[in-house]
């Protein structure tokens, strides 16, 4: 009797799931009014995106503190890609300030799915069986050092980021064409205005 295929997608989905639920159950829960650490760092990092999305008057300063002056925003670890796209949202389209807590602590939790996509392609192109490539990469993502970043430096905490930089930079380096040198150079970009050390840990990537 043949042994019934169990599809990757549905290990590595049931694999990331278990993993939130073991580090920050109460935040799936309540994900608009919870946040994943209870350090100092962990408030002040949920508070800047908060108070910049809905109070401060540009995109590129922070108000919140060191009054009277400011403070640029990337140095308060704002986020700046995603807050700002939250501010422009919310004064262009529809407020969703007050879902802030909500999105952040969604991209940042479910950041952990598309890793574990990432890492599967990734060990599928040096050859590894499909369900072995599945298991290996919720073990990867289990073993990231990313998620201690869970406890108050959220910024740093997407698992996802050197997973698709990595599969990008085989991409290229497979077919040596521009589009995809070009998906690399946007993914740094991007994650850049996520946190500026993203930049750096790019630099010593590539």
């Amino acid at each position: 009797m043949k042994t019934p295929r169990i599809p990757p997608s549905l290990i590595m989905g049931i694999g990331c799931l278990a993993i939130l639920l073991y580090l920050c159950p109460g935040v799936l829960w309540n994900p608009n009014t919870t946040i994943p650490g209870h350090s100092e760092d962990a408030l002040k990092n949920y508070y800047t995106p908060n108070y910049h999305v809905k109070y401060d008057s540009t995109y590129t300063w922070f108000q919140g503190m060191n009054y009277p002056f400011g403070e640029q925003i990337v140095f308060t670890d704002a986020q700046p890609a995603f807050s700002n796209s939250i501010k422009f949202f919310s004064r262009n389209v529809v407020d969703i300030s007050e879902y802030t807590t909500l999105i952040l602590n969604f991209l940042l939790l479910f950041s952990l799915f598309p890793g574990a996509i990432f890492i599967f392609r990734i060990l599928k192109k040096f050859g590894t069986h499909e369900t072995w490539a599945a298991c290996s990469a919720v073990l990867i993502i289990a073993l990231s050092p990313q998620l201690f970043r869970f406890q108050g430096h959220f910024a740093l905490g997407y698992v996802i980021f050197i997973p698709g930089l990595w599969l990008m930079q085989l991409n290229y380096l497979e077919k040596g064409k521009f589009f995809p040198a070009l998906l690399v150079f946007f993914w740094v970009l991007f994650w850049a205005f996520v946190h500026p050390y993203y930049l750096l840990i790019s630099i010593l990537f590539l």
